[in-house]
């Protein structure tokens, strides 16, 4: 299956890439997940945006933001349409997330993961830190990666 990947900022994601962003994360967190919260959080301008299209559906996304002050990196809104969940797209999505995290002048990255993947972020190299906690009624916890200089 072909899939093309990009990583962009907001200001250079067309408006149908951003719609279809939108309508992918809506769709699992709101819908799928029956989570009631504001997606549209004032975070998305100043973030970068990595995800898969395949045909014209984005299939797989997460938005990374970066700051500068501290050298950290903060992972979040993670997902991947549930029909293409069995193809291990969510891995290739963070190896690329993370690959584009390492180029930068990064000291550790976090994310808030919902518990039922903490395993698969421990994989990838995340530690958790803290008790998990309820956030839109799902048990996540925060894990964080620490970059080796």
């Amino acid at each position: 299956m072909e899939m093309q990947w990009f990583i962009k900022s907001f200001d250079n994601l067309s408006q149908l890439e951003l719609y279809n962003i939108l309508k992918l994360r809506l769709a699992i967190f709101v819908l799928e997940q029956k989570c009631i919260y504001l997606d549209l959080d004032d975070m998305d301008q100043s973030a970068m945006h990595l995800f898969a299209m395949h045909q014209d559906q984005v299939v797989a996304y997460a938005r990374i933001q970066i700051n500068d002050s501290d050298k950290s990196a903060i992972i979040r809104r993670v997902v991947v349409h549930k029909d293409f969940r069995k193809m291990r797209l969510g891995t290739t999505l963070m190896l690329k997330v993370l690959a584009y995290i390492n180029s930068l002048n990064i000291s550790h990255i976090a994310l808030s993961a919902q518990f039922h993947l903490k395993n698969f972020y421990e994989n990838l190299g995340f530690k958790a830190k803290g008790e998990p906690y309820h956030d839109t009624g799902i048990l996540h916890i925060k894990m964080v990666r620490e970059i080796k200089p």
